[in-house]
């Protein structure tokens, strides 16, 4: 492959717009040839050091064009770098931390990690059998549950399969994966990554109810009975719609509503979403902003953080990853904010390397990475 063709899969990696295709023949490159690496790496320092530019703003595309130009002219790298900046010129996610992570000694350590009982997709079924959805055939049946399963698309389909089903079944998305189940009612759940989704095989009475621990994106299907999402921080009732629920960090539970109508509950207080609004379910209380479109950006295979704490960033890592970050020096951490994107299938060393670009120091200890 020529150099303008390598130069053009660092652009599309450093913007955060490569395809899979292109991903997998850079990291290939970068594995074979040393050179290609030190590129990547230097691409994403110069990247970070334009960010930084005193001369560089938020703003419009037109307005910022002249001033990226000549920052670019400054460092005398305006070839190399030209790609780069117009995508963060018109607003493409990257992955930067905008403010600097910096090494100071201290004993003040902090660790993250979750609970997660296995790396593998299961379910629980009613009876209280757990199975690997993955060692299975393409159908599984259970106690009245038939669950047609396509690993290749990632989808599980709930059946009757014609008595029994009484009871809850609980299906538990492990680290690093995404999965989709269609419920009896045809509502199709899209599961984020260290999830648990708890479901019936069939609805009856009042509500069509299930439950959630992490994340997912629901398109729920119209009926005669609301539909009903219980999560650690609130419910959420609806009757036909599309909206993500968020419940990732403990004691919050943000609802965002893409289309339809939802009603968000706390206690005796009840507040009813529009689409393009999102509400944060914390305390006992209820907050409506704007709907942030990151936010549902999981679900492209991109994972986009907007001014984040390291501690947040350590656990992202974690859901993709399933390591442990010790973040050295609690005290300095707490003031740091990072905003930017990881891709689904960058391999850990390629987020690693992406971290050390922007000037936070990682070492491995102890069967842990740590950052300070």
């Amino acid at each position: 492959m020529d150099q303008n063709s390598i130069r053009q899969l660092i652009s599309d990696k450093v913007t955060g717009i490569i395809s899979e295709a292109d991903d997998q023949i850079l990291e290939q490159l970068v594995r074979d040839n040393p050179e290609v690496k030190q590129e990547l790496l230097q691409a994403q320092r110069e990247f970070v050091a334009f960010i930084n530019d005193p001369h560089y703003k938020e703003g419009s595309a037109e307005a910022n064009w002249e001033i990226i130009n000549s920052a670019i002219k400054r460092r005398k790298a305006r070839r190399r770098l030209i790609g780069y900046s117009a995508a963060a010129a018109i607003g493409i996610g990257i992955v930067i931390l905008t403010k600097m992570f910096l090494p100071e000694k201290s004993r003040d350590t902090v660790v993250f990690a979750q609970n997660v009982s296995s790396h593998s997709l299961q379910i629980q079924f009613a009876t209280g059998e757990i199975i690997d959805l993955y060692a299975q055939p393409a159908d599984v049946i259970m106690g009245g549950l038939r669950l047609k399963i396509d690993t290749n698309a990632k989808v599980i389909a709930v059946k009757y399969a014609g008595t029994g089903g009484k009871g809850s079944n609980i299906l538990r998305v492990p680290i690093g994966m995404n999965y989709q189940i269609i419920l009896s009612d045809s509502s199709k759940i899209h599961l984020n990554s260290v999830s648990e989704l708890t479901f019936p095989l069939q609805f009856s009475g009042k509500y069509r109810e299930i439950s959630l621990t992490g994340e997912a994106y629901m398109e729920i299907a119209p009926g005669m009975t609301p539909f009903v999402v219980n999560t650690p921080s609130g419910t959420v009732r609806v009757l036909g719609t599309a909206f993500n629920i968020n419940t990732y960090t403990t004691g919050i539970t943000k609802v965002s509503l893409v289309k339809g109508k939802v009603a968000c509950i706390i206690d005796d207080q009840e507040v009813k979403l529009q689409p393009g609004k999102a509400a944060i379910m914390h305390n006992h209380a209820i907050k409506v902003e704007k709907l942030n479109e990151w936010e549902l950006a999981w679900l492209t295979g991109r994972y986009k953080f907007d001014q984040v704490s390291p501690m947040e960033l350590a656990r992202l890592f974690y859901r993709l990853y399933g390591v442990e970050i010790v973040i050295d020096n609690k005290k300095k951490a707490e003031n740091k904010h990072y905003t930017g994107t990881i891709l689904r299938n960058e391999t850990l060393e390629t987020s690693m390397d992406l971290v050390r670009a922007y000037g936070i120091h990682v070492y491995y200890k102890e069967g842990k990475y740590h950052w300070y």
